[in-house]
Parts: C-alpha cells; sequence; structure tokens
C-alpha cells in the first residue's frame, strides 16, 4: 500500500510528460523529415533541426527520468501486491488441507473443516480482486504512457488516475478483509490444536512429541501414535 500510495503521489507531482513527450517527438519529427530530404543545400536546415531537437531532448530529460521512475516504482508494486496475495493463497490452501488431515486423523468434529473452507472461500475473492486490480492499474499506466507511440495516450491519462485511485482503495479494502481471514483462520488452528492436545491426553500419547501444527504432514503425525 506505501508502494502504491508513493507511486501516485509521485507520478502527480513530476509534471505532465504528455506534453513534454510532444515537444520531443515533434522535433524528432522534424529533424527526421529535414534528412529525408537529402539534398546538400538542406545541410542548413538539417544542422538546426538536429540543435532543436538535442535541446528539447535535454530540456525533457528529467521529467522523462521522473516517468522511468514511476515505472520503475509502478512494476515494484505490482511485484510485491501480487507476491502479497499470492502469499495469502498459497498459506489458505496449506492449512485448509492441514485441517482435513488433522480433523480425520484425530476423529474431531467435521465443523472445524467447514470453518477453515468457509474462511478460505471468503478470503480467496479478495486475493483475485487485488491482483486483478493491480494489473488493470499497469495496463491503463501503459495505455497512458506517450512513449508507447498511441495516439490516444494522452486520452488514458485520466482513466489511468481514477483507475490508480479506485484500485489503491480496492487493494487497501482487500487487504483489509485478508487479514481478518487470516486472524480467523489463526484462532480456527489454535481451537483444533486444543482438541489435538484433549485427543492425545484421552489416548495417553506423549503429550510432549514434536509440533504437529501446519506444515507437519498426516504421516508424521500417524507415526507417532501407538500402533
Amino acid at each position: 500500500m506505501l508502494l502504491l500510495l508513493a507511486n501516485m503521489t509521485y507520478g502527480l507531482l513530476f509534471g505532465d510528460f504528455n506534453a513534454e513527450a510532444s515537444r520531443l517527438r515533434a522535433a524528432h519529427q522534424q529533424l527526421e523529415e529535414a534528412r529525408k530530404s537529402g539534398a546538400g543545400s538542406d545541410a542548413d536546415t538539417v544542422t538546426e533541426a538536429r540543435r532543436n531537437y538535442e535541446r528539447v531532448s535535454t530540456e525533457t530529460r528529467p521529467i522523462r527520468q521522473h516517468a522511468e521512475n514511476h515505472k520503475l516504482l509502478g512494476i515494484a508494486a505490482a511485484v510485491v501486491t501480487v507476491l502479497v496475495n499470492s502469499i495469502v493463497v498459497t498459506y489458505f490452501i496449506g492449512t485448509s488441507r492441514w485441517c482435513q488431515e488433522v480433523v480425520d486423523t484425530y476423529q474431531l468434529p467435521s465443523e472445524f473443516v467447514q470453518r477453515s473452507r468457509r474462511i478460505k472461500r471468503r478470503t480467496f475473492p479478495w486475493s483475485l480482486a487485488g491482483m486483478l486490480t493491480m494489473l488493470a492499474i499497469l495496463g491503463c499506466g501503459a495505455a497512458a504512457d506517450p512513449l508507447s507511440l498511441l495516439a490516444s495516450s494522452e486520452q488514458w491519462v485520466a482513466v489511468h488516475l481514477v483507475v490508480a485511485i479506485a484500485g489503491i482503495v480496492l487493494i487497501g479494502f482487500a487487504y483489509i478483509s485478508q487479514s481478518g481471514g487470516l486472524r480467523e483462520n489463526v484462532q480456527l488452528i489454535g481451537q483444533i490444536m486444543e482438541e489435538v492436545g484433549k485427543a492425545r491426553a484421552a489416548r495417553h500419547l506423549d503429550s510432549t512429541s514434536p509440533d504437529i501444527g501446519p506444515g507437519t504432514s498426516v504421516l508424521s503425525i500417524n507415526d507417532r501414535q501407538p500402533h
């Protein structure tokens, strides 16, 4: 979220990149047209066009550097956003299976499995929404880039800004929703562990045996039970 907010603020502060890019394109086009004339009598025209292009290029270099930084920050924010949401998805896939295995092994109430699945199903859409929203922001940003050679790039600037603002709000809400799901899932795992402790005590199993938290396979659990 901090990367997204910082990048949006940075993009708003560095100026009108489209206008400066249009100046640079016009100067470059003028230079190319002068070169195409090819006549020796037009040497002064080519020289003047080259000087004009170099001047405009020098003047627009700072804002072009800002635009490049904006792109890099956007890529970094996208990678972090997708990574965080992917980790949440992987976490719920792993813990959901762990709940199923432990419930089956210790013959615990099936309500634990059902709760685990409900939490996962409630959280997954927000993870997916966060990733898709980030892709939408990147897509609009690419369309708004005047150096992409799209004639309509200037029309996408306002769209990119609106999508970025709405997207940041949605991604923030998705993070909050996923955090709630994570907390609820941790509480569920704690309750399952308590029931496992009671079940092991009832079966006179070693209470000091290694941890059987998420990540422990059902095979390793079975190996510690008396035969």
